[in-house]
C-alpha cells in the first residue's frame, strides 16, 4: 500500500505536459548499473557505471538531453561500492574505477594517467586544485585473519602523484572511512563508521590532511556527507538525515521511512536552502528509486518513487541549472537487459515529462499494433468508449491529435518528419505509448 500511495500523489501532481523531465536507459542484454552524475561546463552531464554488457566501469558523456557524445569502457576491479566521476578545475576528469584505480581522463574520455591505490577506496572528489582526494579502507592481516581497519585519506595532485596519505584509527581496531569533502578552508571533512563503537564517526582534516577535530555520533549506516552554506555539514543515515554545524555536533536527525531498509545513498544541499536526497525505497519483495526534498530543518516536502515492477535504484543525484535534478542508478525494470543505467530529469518538484512515465503504464483501451515504421497503426477494441489521443515529438511539443472510435483501426503518421513520438490519451488515468517514425 505504501508504493500505491506515493504512485497516486505523483500522478495527481504532474501536469498535463512538462518540458523540463525526461528519462533514458544505457545498457546492453546483461546487467548494467550507474553509480554518479555530474553536470559538466557545458551543460550536458558525465555518468558513471559498470558495464556487465560491455566487460568493464563506464563513463558517458551526454548532451543536456542525455543523448550520448561519447562513451569509454575502462578495465579494473569490478567493484560495485561506488564507482565516481567528477570534473576537475581544468575542465577533465578524474574517475575512480573498481576497488583502487584513479584515472584522469580528457574531454573525450582518453587516458592521461592511471595510478593504483593499495587500499580499499570508497569515495573520491575532485580538489580545486585539478587533484583528488581519496578515502578508504585500509586491511590489516596477520597470518591470513583480518587484524584491523583503518581509514585512510589519501591526496594526489593533478599528475596523479601522491601528495600525503594519512591515517586513522590505530586505537581502534575496526574503522571504514566513507565518503570526504574538500572543505572552504582547502581542509577536508571525513566520515567514517567505527565497528567498535558501533557509531558515526567524523573526522576534519586541515589541508595536509592532521586531524583538527573528531566527533563520534550515535547513527546506523552513514552513506554520504556534504557541505551546508552555513559551513556545517549534511549526513545521509540509514533512512534519514543528520546535520551538523562547522564543528560537528548536532543540530537535527530526521528520518523518512519506516522499513529499516531504506537506505539514503546521496544527500546535496539545494539553492532554496532545503536538501534533495536519493535513496532506495523498499515495500514488499520491491525496491523503488527514491528523491526526497525537504526544507532547511529537514521536513519533508515532497518525495517521488520511480521504477516498475522489478527492482530500480537510486545513486547520486544533482541539482542543475534550471532548480531541477538530474538522478542516476540503475533500472531492471526498463531497458535493454537485466538491469541498465538509469537516468531521470526531473523539474523542480521531482516530476519527469509525462510523455516519459518512469511508473508502469497499465495496459491501455487502444494499442499500437506497429510501434516502429513508416507508419504506426492503432487499433481500439471492441466495447471501447470513443478517445482522444494527443501525439507529442521527442521535445515534448505537441504535433497533432488523433481521434479513435470503437472497434477501429487507423494508421498515422503521413506527412509526418521521421523521429520519435509519444501518443497519449486523455482517459481517467494517464496512458503513453512511445513510437518511432522510419523512411
Amino acid at each position: 500500500m505504501r508504493k500505491i500511495v506515493l504512485v497516486l500523489t505523483i500522478l495527481a501532481l504532474a501536469p498535463t505536459l512538462t518540458l523540463a523531465g525526461w528519462w533514458r536507459t544505457y545498457g546492453g542484454e546483461e546487467g548494467d548499473a550507474g553509480y554518479c552524475v555530474e553536470v559538466t561546463d557545458d551543460g550536458g552531464f558525465i555518468i558513471s557505471g559498470y558495464s556487465t554488457s560491455k566487460g568493464g566501469h563506464w563513463l558517458i558523456k551526454t548532451d543536456e538531453r542525455g543523448n550520448v557524445l561519447w562513451d569509454q569502457i575502462y578495465e579494473g576491479s569490478n567493484n560495485y561500492l561506488g564507482n565516481c566521476v567528477h570534473q576537475t578545475s581544468d575542465g577533465r576528469y578524474v574517475f575512480r574505477v573498481g576497488i583502487g584505480d584513479l584515472i584522469k581522463i580528457d574531454e573525450l574520455g582518453n587516458v592521461l594517467w592511471r595510478r593504483y591505490c593499495w587500499f580499499e577506496t570508497f569515495w573520491m572528489e575532485a580538489t580545486s586544485d585539478g587533484g583528488c582526494i581519496v578515502v578508504g579502507t585500509e586491511h590489516v592481516m596477520e597470518s591470513g585473519d583480518l587484524v584491523e581497519l583503518w581509514i585512510r585519506l589519501l591526496k594526489v595532485d593533478s599528475e596523479g602523484n601522491t601528495e600525503w596519505v594519512r591515517r586513522f584509527g590505530e586505537s581502534i581496531m575496526y574503522n571504514w572511512g566513507l565518503c570526504t569533502q574538500q572543505t572552504s578552508d582547502n581542509g577536508y571533512i571525513v566520515l567514517g563508521y567505527s565497528e567498535d563503537y558501533g557509531k558515526l564517526w567524523l573526522l576534519k582534516t586541515d589541508t595536509t590532511g592532521l586531524v583538527e577535530w573528531e566527533r563520534m555520533h550515535n547513527a546506523w549506516y552513514p552513506t554520504f556527507i556534504n557541505l551546508t552554506s552555513d559551513g556545517g555539514y549534511i549526513i545521509g543515515v540509514d533512512d534519514g538525515l543528520m546535520r551538523t554545524d562547522s564543528l560537528g555536533d548536532t543540530l537535527w536527525t530526521r528520518y523518512y521511512g519506516v522499513d529499516p531498509y531504506d537506505v539514503t545513498s546521496m544527500v546535496q544541499q539545494t539553492s532554496d536552502g532545503g536538501f534533495i536526497v536519493v535513496g532506495n525505497y523498499r515495500h514488499p519483495d520491491e525496491r523503488d528509486l527514491w528523491l526526497l526534498k525537504t526544507d532547511s530543518l529537514g521536513d519533508a516536502l515532497w518525495q517521488r518513487i520511480y521504477g516498475g515492477e522489478e527492482k530500480d535504484y537510486g545513486s547520486y543525484t544533482q541539482q542543475t541549472s534550471d532548480g531541477g535534478y538530474i538522478v542516476v542508478g540503475e533500472t531492471r525494470s526498463f531497458g535493454a537487459g537485466e538491469g541498465d543505467i538509469y537516468l531521470l530529469k526531473t523539474d523542480s518538484l521531482g516530476l519527469v515529462a509525462v510523455s516519459e512515465p518512469v511508473t508502469p503504464v497499465t495496459q491501455p483501451d487502444w494499442q499500437v499494433v506497429t510501434t516502429i515504421g513508416p507508419h504506426i497503426t492503432l487499433r481500439a477494441p471492441e466495447g471501447s468508449q470513443p478517445l482522444n489521443l494527443a501525439v507529442f515529438d521527442a521535445s515534448g511539443r505537441m504535433v497533432d491529435e488523433i481521434r479513435l472510435a470503437p472497434s477501429s483501426t487507423i494508421s498515422w503518421g503521413e506527412g509526418m518528419s521521421p523521429g520519435v513520438y509519444f501518443i497519449k490519451s486523455d482517459g481517467d488515468s494517464s496512458k503513453t505509448s512511445k513510437i518511432v517514425l522510419v523512411k
